[in-house]
């Protein structure tokens, strides 16, 4: 008797996130065996939160009216001290054989993710998957390219009783009984993932006010970790001034002047990184489809206009 596809719980964090949620939870709904969303936010993010640590915007009204007709979907609400601390909470909740890691600006083709738990299946030594992402910047009709946005994310591990996630950046699970984190042992790499053209499509760096909660999030922990009068040779405390809102008035400018990405990247010769946008080729998830800003960028048609 052949073993069934492995189940996947999925563990998500959010605070402010009401930009794609509806879209995200629409596009992991019938795929998941179970969502759990944990609400609130971290000590960096007090600033941006009401008194409680809950989010200002619609988050939670949203999560709360979300349609649930097969009871996959728990809430949990809170103020955390770090975004382990956040994503831990999930975890006791979870029934599946993998936890993916799902964040409010996050999509995957249907195609993709089945493909992934067909590779899951076919080897049970496998304990991890690693991912790239596709970024888009601006609007949905270009994506950004270069260095800072060819980041590895691992998104998917297996799932043990006890679990507990040790790490954000990377994220990152201790093995029960190997001494190992689940990273270390085997795993699909993003490599191989590109291989199979397989990417997050990941709608960060879309609307203003994400981008201007992201960079102040950023501004508030990157000091806690990083002396500020040397991080400002890493890192664009300035970025919405200086870049992102300059970037929609004169593109070409600022790319050629500064790049596009927040962090600040040098090569041998000490000389700063540019990255740039390329036109985006291909379609979006279908979830993504029924966002206003979809219909509005592309018009009633599912055909993508070119750049």
């Amino acid at each position: 008797m052949s073993r069934a596809l492995p189940r996947f719980s999925f563990g998500m964090i959010v605070f402010n996130g009401e930009y794609f949620l509806r879209q995200v939870l629409d596009g992991v709904y019938d795929f998941a065996h179970e969502i759990v969303v944990v609400e609130g936010a971290d000590q960096f993010a007090m600033p941006l939160a009401n008194p409680d640590g809950s989010s200002t915007d619609r988050t939670w009204e949203i999560l709360c009216n979300y349609p649930d007709p097969k009871g996959k979907i728990q809430l949990l609400r809170g103020r955390w001290a770090d975004k382990d601390q956040q994503s831990n909470a999930f975890m006791p909740y979870l029934s599946g054989d993998f936890v993916w890691l799902l964040d409010s600006d996050e999509m995957y083709q249907p195609q993709d993710m089945e493909r992934i738990a067909r590779a899951l299946h076919d080897d049970p030594e496998l304990m991890a998957v690693q991912m790239r992402h596709r970024v888009f910047f601006g609007g949905l009709d270009r994506v950004a390219h270069g260095r800072h946005w060819e980041n590895t994310f691992w998104r998917i591990h297996r799932l043990y009783p006890g679990a507990r996630y040790i790490s954000h950046r990377p994220v990152n699970i201790m093995h029960p009984t190997s001494g190992r984190t689940m990273n270390e042992m085997k795993h699909l790499s993003a490599d191989m993932l590109d291989q199979w053209g397989i990417r997050m499509y990941h709608y960060s760096y879309v609307l203003d006010k994400q981008v201007e909660e992201k960079i102040r999030y950023h501004c508030y922990w990157r000091p806690t970790r990083y002396p500020r009068e040397r991080d400002v040779h890493y890192f664009h405390y300035d970025y919405i001034q200086k870049i992102w809102r300059p970037w929609k008035l004169d593109r070409r400018r600022i790319e050629a002047e500064y790049g596009i990405s927040p962090n600040i990247y040098r090569d041998a010769e000490g000389q700063p990184i540019k990255d740039k946008t390329l036109p985006f080729v291909g379609e979006h998830p279908p979830a993504m489809r029924t966002h206003p800003l979809y219909r509005q960028t592309y018009g009633q048609s599912d055909q993508r206009r070119a750049a």
